[in-house]
C-alpha cells in the first residue's frame, strides 16, 4: 500500500469535516494500516497546523484553512 494512498484516505476520511478527533488505533483500523504509517501522516499535519496533538495518541482535527498562512510563513523563513 502506496504511503500518498494512505494520506489521501487519512485526508479524505477527517477532512470530511464529521471528526474532530483523531484517534490514531481508529485510524490505523480504519484504514487498515499499521499506526506507524499513522503517526508519519500526523507528524507532517502536525508541522503545518492541520492537527493538534491532545494526548498521547489524539489528535484535535484543526482542518486546512489555515494551511495557505502556514505555508506563507514557511516560505518567508526559507
Amino acid at each position: 500500500m502506496s504511503g500518498v494512498w494512505v494520506c489521501g484516505r487519512f485526508l479524505t476520511y477527517y477532512g470530511s469535516g464529521q471528526h474532530s478527533e483523531v484517534c490514531l488505533d481508529i485510524a490505523a483500523s480504519e484504514l487498515g494500516v499499521e499506526r506507524r504509517r499513522i503517526y508519519d501522516i500526523v507528524n507532517i499535519l502536525e508541522s503545518v497546523g492541520i492537527v493538534s496533538r491532545m494526548a498521547k495518541n489524539r489528535y484535535k482535527w484543526m482542518g486546512t484553512e489555515t494551511l495557505d498562512a502556514t505555508l506563507n510563513r514557511m516560505r518567508v523563513r526559507a
